[in-house]
């Protein structure tokens, strides 16, 4: 019952001190700053600490301290992985026969022909036509890339049996160089052969020859299982 008066009492001189103070504009605007002090007193005193702790723990893990064990380190995804380990080195390179020279041709659609004539239409009078085919062979293709119905390269390909080679006409800016080659009369122009023997699925070697030889911004090549000697032929017959 005590406490009870004392409350009344309390609320009672509470009343009579504020009944003369006047809430002006002022009072209120600075009344407002004061309780604003005291929130940002509040909330920075809340995220010191919690900051403190945040950094403490980003330092020992940059120090090593905190003992990660392999199940809580996240692993490499499959496409980093991938990146990363296909990076280092060169890739191998095949060996070049007769179904990937096309392949390796710049971009381009590749076309099939079905005459010499036809692929000449397309590639222009550069194009060579042969007018010798080595004994036992045939012409069994004649393909080509072109670039806005124009053939920037043509590959005629000849086999007998197990083996083949392949006449590949092309038009280049640059000539290159083949050190380790003997050179060769082809028509007047100098020609570049080598060959060597090469392992097959018989019990003999089969040789295998590579001729080069350029005329008017244009590489020609015979490249395969064929002799020297047919091949030095061939070229001095294609016109």
């Amino acid at each position: 019952m005590c406490q009870v008066d004392d409350i009344k009492d309390f609320r009672s001189i509470s009343d009579r001190i504020m009944k003369d103070i006047v809430m002006t504009p002022e009072l209120k605007e600075k009344t407002l700053k004061r309780c604003k002090r005291k929130s940002y007193k509040t909330v920075i005193g809340v995220l010191a600490p919690a900051a403190c702790v945040v950094l403490l723990i980003a330092t020992m893990a940059a120090m090593g301290r905190f003992p990660w064990s392999s199940s809580t380190v996240p692993e490499r995804s499959s496409e980093v992985s991938f990146v990363m380990e296909a990076a280092p080195g060169e890739e191998k390179q095949p060996q070049v026969n007769a179904g990937d020279v096309l392949k390796s041709a710049q971009a381009g659609e590749q076309v099939r022909y079905e005459s010499a004539e036809e692929a000449r239409k397309a590639f222009g009078d550069n194009l060579l036509i042969s007018g010798y085919t080595p004994e036992g062979f045939v012409l069994n293709s004649i393909a080509g890339v072109e670039t806005d119905q124009k053939a920037d390269r043509v590959v005629f390909k000849y086999s007998s049996g197990n083996a083949s080679f392949l006449v590949t006409e092309e038009k280049i800016k640059t000539r290159n160089d083949y050190p380790g080659f003997k050179t060769v009369d082809i028509n007047g122009i100098p020609g570049y052969i080598k060959a060597e023997k090469i392992k097959t699925e018989g019990p003999t070697e089969q040789q295998r020859t590579e001729l080069h030889w350029f005329r008017n911004e244009c590489h020609y090549s015979i490249t395969g299982q064929i002799s020297e000697e047919a091949a030095v032929n061939l070229a001095k017959s294609m016109r």
